[in-house]
């Protein structure tokens, strides 16, 4: 069931953002997917949750997480996260 969280703060987002990011490091696929009801929303998924968000709020949290904990950019062939556009 997709879950929008495109209402939250910017703190409730963060949590849910971090979630996906422990998911991930423990090897769970994440997929981000541009919503059909156009930018700047995407989906999500990640093991069995499945959120709606908005590109811009996650770029955002990205951005500060990257730097605080001194993430590198992707090595090549690889990414953090498998992105598709519908």
């Amino acid at each position: 069931m997709l879950k929008d969280i495109r209402h939250l703060s910017s703190e409730e987002k963060a949590k849910v953002y971090e979630e996906i990011d422990r998911l991930y490091h423990q090897g769970q696929e994440v997929r981000l997917k541009e919503h059909r009801s156009g930018f700047p929303a995407v989906s999500v998924r990640c093991d069995k949750s499945h959120y709606l968000t908005d590109i811009l709020s996650l770029e955002e949290w990205w951005a500060g997480h990257k730097d605080k904990h001194h993430h590198g950019p992707p090595t090549e062939g690889g990414s953090h996260a498998q992105g598709t556009t519908e």
